[in-house]
This record gives C-alpha cells, sequence and structure tokens, in this order.
C-alpha cells in the first residue's frame, strides 16, 4: 500500500489469501468477518474471487444482493451495492457477480472502489476474500490492504508456496503478513511429524496468527448459512480457533501451541 493512501486511510484491510484455491479462505473470511463485528467494528466483507462467488452464499445473504463487486467498480454508488447482514448491525458484504469473469473490472476501476471503501469513514475493518492465484484482481486488493493472512494447509508444500505468496505480497508493499494453518489434524502426528511441522512453519518466516483443527461440523452449518456467532457454533473446534485467532489479529497475547488442544 502507498505511503498517501496509508496517511488517508483509517480502517484496517485485511487480505486473507493463498497460494492456491479450496484452503478455506471464503471459510475463513467469513468467520473473521462475523467475529470482527460482533467485536463492535464496522465491518465490510467483500468477495473478490470473481470466477467462484461463494461468501454471500456461505453466510446466507444472496438472496438480498442486488449489485456486486463488479457494479460498484463501474459505477453503482457503493452505499447501493452493500448489503447489510440482517442478523448483525455491524456487518456488510459487497459480492462477486454470478457471472464469474464475463465483463470483470479492470485494476484502476477496482483499485478505485476498494480505496473508497476503505476512505469512506463507513468501516473499522474490511475483510477481503481473494481469488487463488495472482492476477489483476489480487493485485488491486495488495494495493489497498493494510495486512494480508496467508491461508495454508499444514503439508510442507503448501507451507512452502505460502511462503511464496507472502515474499510476493511483500513485494507489493503489504507489510504486515501471518500465516494461519487451517485443516489441521494434530492428533494423527506423532512427536517428529510436530516438529518436522514446526521447522516447515518457521521456515516461511511468517507470524503464525493461528492453527484451524479440522471440524467435520463444519459443513453442515455452513450449508445452511449461519455465521459463527450464531449459538450452533457456540462448541464447535472451529468456533473456538477462530475466536482466539482473531484476538491476536486484534493485538492480543494469545498463547499458541500446536497440538490437539480444541
Amino acid at each position: 500500500m502507498s505511503t498517501t493512501a496509508a496517511c488517508e486511510q483509517t480502517c484496517r484491510v485485511l487480505l486473507v489469501t493463498s497460494a492456491k484455491g479450496g484452503v478455506g479462505k471464503t471459510t475463513v473470511s467469513a468467520a473473521l468477518a462475523a467475529l470482527l463485528a460482533k467485536a463492535g467494528h464496522r465491518t465490510l466483507a467483500i468477495d473478490l474471487d470473481l470466477s467462484n462467488r461463494c461468501l454471500d452464499l456461505m453466510c446466507g445473504v444472496q438472496d438480498l444482493a442486488l449489485y456486486n463487486v463488479r457494479d460498484a467498480a463501474l459505477g453503482v454508488p457503493l452505499a447501493r451495492a452493500v448489503v447489510p447482514d440482517p442478523r448483525l448491525a455491524t456487518l456488510s458484504y459487497l459480492s462477486a457477480p454470478m457471472g464469474g469473469y464475463l465483463e470483470r473490472p479492470d485494476k484502476a476501476s477496482l483499485r478505485a472502489l476498494l480505496q473508497k471503501a476503505a476512505e469512506s469513514g463507513c468501516y473499522d475493518r474490511i475483510v477481503i476474500d481473494t481469488p487463488g492465484a495472482f492476477d489483476e484482481i489480487l493485485l488491486s486488493a495488495a494495493d489497498v490492504a493494510t495486512e494480508a493472512i496467508v491461508l495454508s494447509t499444514a503439508q510442507e508444500i503448501a507451507l512452502r508456496s505460502a511462503a511464496v505468496t507472502a515474499a510476493e505480497l511483500e513485494r507489493l508493499g503489504v507489510a504486515k503478513r501471518s500465516l494461519l494453518v487451517n485443516c489441521f489434524e494434530g492428533h494423527r502426528l506423532g512427536t517428529a511429524q510436530t516438529t518436522q511441522l514446526i521447522r516447515y512453519i518457521d521456515e516461511t518466516a511468517l507470524q503464525l496468527l493461528g492453527i484451524i483443527p479440522f471440524d467435520k461440523k463444519l459443513w453442515r452449518l455452513q450449508n445452511r448459512g449461519l455465521l459463527i456467532t450464531d449459538p450452533a457454533y457456540r462448541k464447535t473446534r472451529f468456533s473456538r480457533a477462530m475466536e482466539e485467532i482473531l484476538r491476536r489479529a486484534e493485538g492480543e497475547a494469545v498463547p499458541l501451541g500446536i497440538g490437539h488442544r480444541y
């Protein structure tokens, strides 16, 4: 992000990204946005995965969206394009278009939209769910982001790819970058494997924001369009992990361990 933009921008823009698709970016983005909103932050969740609209579907607000991020980039007022969540007054969404990459906005228009949202004074936090590849869309988002969360699974190849992604984000000017390991099955790891995993994580040179355990209950709750703030999530391993991750992301010192904690 440029120095000028940093001086003008008052809200934090969190980029949720990864080296590839299918690692849970949308799941984490939705949960993070809802928890930030529950904590009292005026939060906007933006779906920039233009080839796979999913964020509003996962959150159960797809029928409320009249406009999308493409419309807003091409001139529809942001206030009209944004969808407020009826369950959380501090949470809003900007959906991806249903048509995928058809008629996608150009980089300059998209960047201008994201900058406008960040500088509008309407939001304290913006969470951006990104596509699983470095393209013009991700470059636009990186130009506005104040920080990035790089998502990975616990495999060596995935963590090495996460390190490459983080290095590219650093080159693009995203100064604050952290690592989030998803779908972790710690109970299946022996001592030697756990030691090896810690080494792989250390080699990324990224701050470890948290480890999310695999939770077989998660897909059923997502299919119902429930937010993580819903009571149905209360006793899930995913919910407990995400609450700790949010506290770390907000600067609180929360102990972090690798293992079957949840």
